[in-house]
């Protein structure tokens, strides 16, 4: 920030101007900035894993991985984690935490999504070896997704008035 408007200019062209630098470089000064920056960075690293779905969401990434797919299975590569989980929302959730690479397996998992993806997997495992419906494991754990983060998905409350869920 105490780089020459020369140089800011060069870097992000669109500042196009002086004084509006100026501004900018005074609001970051500013007592209440500096505090809700450092609420919003507490509440970010309260979240582990970053998604990587971009301005498109989901269903927009989801072209993108039908090509990254394609250019897998082309070369004869089959994602560790496609192998690993049955699931499809575990699956897309993984996914959407990874890059490319570690999901074509060429590079490591982060550990959060490593720790995601074999939580998850031992939840299926356990599904499918279980016997009886009385089992803590069912009961504690809804899906695969919730059984990877290892805490349920909503807290089962809903706000409102009136008869049934709106």
């Amino acid at each position: 920030m105490d780089k020459p408007y020369e140089i800011i200019k060069k870097t992000w062209p669109p500042v196009t101007d002086e004084a509006e630098w100026e501004k900018f470089k005074k609001e970051l000064s500013d007592p209440a900035f500096i505090a809700k920056s450092e609420r919003m960075r507490a509440l970010r690293l309260r979240k582990p894993l970053n998604h990587r779905l971009g301005s498109a969401g989901k269903e927009g990434k989801k072209k993108v991985w039908r090509k990254q797919d394609q250019i897998l299975k082309a070369a004869g590569r089959v994602p560790p984690v496609h192998d690993m989980l049955e699931d499809q929302r575990a699956r897309e959730y993984a996914r959407q935490h990874m890059t490319p690479e570690q999901w074509a397996g060429i590079e490591p998992m982060q550990t959060p999504i490593k720790k995601f993806t074999e939580n998850a997997h031992k939840w299926e495992e356990s599904k499918r070896s279980e016997t009886s419906d009385s089992s803590v494991q069912s009961k504690r754990w809804e899906s695969a997704v919730t059984a990877g983060l290892q805490k349920a998905e909503h807290t089962g409350r809903v706000l409102g008035e009136g008869e049934g869920a709106c």
